[in-house]
Order: C-alpha cells, then structure tokens, then sequence
C-alpha cells in the first residue's frame, strides 16, 4: 500500500488506518497527511431541539452554561495533550483557536462546531499520525455522548453474530475486524490515562446539561461520506432519560481544570460507606490544597501510596480536578495516583 495516498473519508476509515500503521503495513506519516485531509471536512453539529419551546431564537440560561462547559472542555483537552504534566494559562492565540461558534434558530440551538479542523489542527499540531488519531477519537467520544464508542461496541455484538451465518464477503469482514481493533487499541490508549478519560466525562457532561432540562439532542459527526455510503449514522437523538443513564453527576459550574502536581497528605479517614475515605491534600507549593473523598475500588487510585506517603511525610504524585470560583483554587476530586508503590 502507497504511504502517501490513504483515503480518509470517515471515522471508520481513521480507525482502519490506525490498525493497519500498529500492524506494520501502513507508513505514519501517511496516516498524519490524511487525518490533517480528513478534517478539512469533518465538523460536529450538536443541535438542542426546544420541546419546552422557551427558545424563540434566544440562548436560555441552561444553554448559555452548557455552552461555556463546552469550551472549558475545549480549552481543558488542549491543555491536557500540550501541557499534562504542569498547569498552563493558554496565550490570547491559543484562545482564538480554540474558540468554538455557535448558531442559533428559532426553536432550537445548533452548535456547529464549523471551526472544527481548525481546532483539531492546534491540538494537533506536531503530532505523529497515530497520535492525531487519538485525539480526534477524544473528542469524538466527548461530543456525541459517548454514542461513537457504542458503535464500535455494536460492530462487535454484529461481527460475533455475523460469524455464524455468513462467509460471502469476506473482505468487508476483515475490514470490519481491522476498524474495530484499530478502535479497541485507540480506546485502550485513552483509558491507560485518567487526564484523557476526565477530559471526555467533562465534555459529554456539557453536552447532556441542556438535554436534562427537557430538551432533545441530535448529534451528527459530519465527514466526508455520501449518506448511503456512511457506516457511523449522522445522527443520533437522546432525551432526557438517556442522558440520565450516561451521567448521572453534575458538573460544578465554576471554572475546573485537571493538572498532574505533587502534594502532601495530610491526613485520611475512614468514612461510614465501605471502602470510602476522605483525604486532606496540600500541594507541595501550598498553592492548592482540599479535602476530598475517595473510594478503594477506584483502580485508578492506590490507597497503599496515600497511606505510605502520609506516614514518611514526602510529597506524592497526583492527577487532580481543581476547582476556581471568586479566584480562589481548591481541589475538586482525586483522579488518580501517579507515584509507584515502592518495592
């Protein structure tokens, strides 16, 4: 296969390449042009339908925050794949290009994300091609409510059932098999990281917020695929009690950010709930500190390291939420342990 000609006309298309560079038989390089070809027609339209009818053209409270969610997510996800390890106040360039439109129609909200390629070509400038590919697949699973990474788990229920009754196309078979472990292996990439996996809950959460006060939803990933060509389906409807079932939290509505630092732990004590704990944490610049609960059966948090760490009093390595309001920075959750435990 050439590798400097892929056509890249969908997400299923990126996913296939993606599997066919780790698999050897694909340049990267390659891969990197034809993403960066791929978003120039590639955007995301999230429309609210206004089943309330308190719209008319306008943007409602409820609206207006879930759009500044979505461009915390935004600005949020930049700052988490340039700078992980070191908070970061992004330049008045990085803003501009990062910055996300909205349009508005009576009786309803559509987000037209038209900027997309722009914005995804910051996040991912620099980057190898399967990088890009990751990056791409974040967003994607943030902005359509995690409906892109349903999908790919329907392909699997599909092929298993498919295998039982057919052997007449066994090309598309082995495509189907090369989209989804090239999806799995993107999905495994992203899960190994708490900042990624954050990122994305932070992003649908912004999505849903309109979507639980009545509204539906329509999502529509808009590549470069005819209609009846198109094997992800340009739209998707959740209501209200779909969102219920996907996040059941609420996000905070102060300013959040996920940063990796070190900190002190102060003390831990055991709560009445099995297996839950709360923590007292101090950055070791006594910039940042809070108390916050935890729970054992998070994989991504190691009660052993606290424990040690609180009894040699020396700094740990951290992911974090943090949380502004009125200027004022505390600690929101405990994402994740970084440091090891000692042997």
């Amino acid at each position: 296969m050439s590798t400097n000609t892929l056509e890249i006309k969908s997400l299923d298309d990126i996913f296939y390449y993606y599997s066919k560079v780790k698999d050897g038989e694909v340049n990267d390089e390659a891969l990197s042009i034809s993403v960066d070809d791929f978003l120039e027609n590639f955007e995301y339209i999230l429309d609210y339908k206004d089943s309330l009818n308190r719209l008319h053209g306008t943007i409602d409270v409820t609206l207006a925050s879930a759009i500044i969610d979505l461009q915390n997510f935004i600005n949020n996800l930049y700052k988490v794949i340039k700078y992980q390890d070191a908070p970061h106040t992004l330049s008045d360039e990085e803003l501009s290009a990062l910055r996300i439109y909205v349009k508005i129609t009576d009786g309803s909200t559509k987000e037209i994300i038209k900027n997309t390629r722009k914005l995804l070509e910051k996040m991912v400038e620099n980057m190898t091609g399967t990088e890009k590919v990751i990056v791409v697949a974040i967003v994607s699973m943030a902005l359509t409510a995690g409906y892109i990474g349903n999908q790919y788990l329907d392909y699997l229920k599909k092929q298993d059932e498919n295998n039982k009754t057919i052997q007449n196309n066994q090309q598309e078979t082995e495509r189907t098999k090369a989209i989804i472990k090239g999806f799995s292996d993107v999905n495994r990439e992203i899960q190994l990281k708490a900042l990624y996996t954050e990122a994305i809950k932070n992003g649908q959460k912004a999505v849903l917020k309109p979507v639980r006060q009545n509204n539906s939803y329509t999502l529509q990933p808009s590549d470069n695929l005819d209609e009846e060509n198109k094997t992800i389906k340009s739209t998707y409807i959740i209501d209200g009690e779909k969102a219920k079932q996907i996040l059941k939290s609420k996000r905070s509505t102060s300013e959040t950010d996920i940063i990796n630092d070190s900190f002190f732990v102060k003390y831990i004590e055991a709560l009445d709930d099995n297996n839950k704990y709360k923590v007292k944490l101090v950055s070791t610049s006594a910039e940042i500190g809070g108390i916050v609960e935890f729970d054992t059966d998070d994989e991504n948090i190691d009660f052993n390291i606290l424990s040690s760490h609180l009894a040699n009093r020396t700094a740990v390595s951290l992911t974090i939420k943090t949380k502004t309001l009125n200027s004022n920075t505390s600690i929101e959750k405990l994402i994740a342990t970084i440091t090891q435990e000692e042997n």
